[in-house]
């Protein structure tokens, strides 16, 4: 794997850390064009799509490195712009999100309620981000529908 080469320069990242492309990285003359954040838990089947629909991007899209992580904390630097792909409820097809102002944001009673959109808005308002472009696969997603559908987004 990645883990401890230049395609991998954010420390701490164990095993999600790694490019999900492993044979074949996507650089040229050794520089990543791009590199896109996957959310997701793989051990939750309603929780993994966008980690399964990163996996199949990566054999075909080329420049693009798809970077499982746990929480956006996890980065040293975070890109101009955070690209992220990860899965939602209650929407109906993939949307695309770059106003966070979209994000509803929920009542949290404690750190346990801190998701992604709350960790969004919240470096948003410190300056952390400045541009956000939110891929969201819906839960109930097909894969292949996933696939299709997310490629044309990249």
């Amino acid at each position: 794997m990645y883990e401890n080469s230049f395609f991998s320069k954010e420390k701490n990242l164990g095993k999600r850390g790694f490019s999900l492309r492993e044979k074949n990285p996507p650089y040229i003359l050794g520089v990543v064009m791009k590199t896109v954040f996957v959310f997701g838990n793989p051990l939750v089947k309603e929780d993994s799509i966008a980690l399964k629909t990163a996996r199949e991007l990566g054999k075909k899209i080329k420049g693009i490195e798809f970077r499982e992580i746990r929480a956006l904390s996890d980065l040293e630097k975070i890109p101009e712009t955070l690209e992220i792909i990860d899965c939602a409820e209650g929407i109906e097809k993939i949307t695309v999100l770059e106003d966070l102002k979209m994000i509803e944001a929920e009542k949290k009673v404690s750190m346990h309620d801190f998701d992604l959109g709350t960790e969004l808005l919240l470096m948003k308002k410190i300056g952390k981000i400045k541009k956000v472009k939110l891929v969201l696969i819906p839960k109930e997603y097909g894969l292949e529908k996933a696939v299709q559908e997310t490629r044309a987004i990249f």
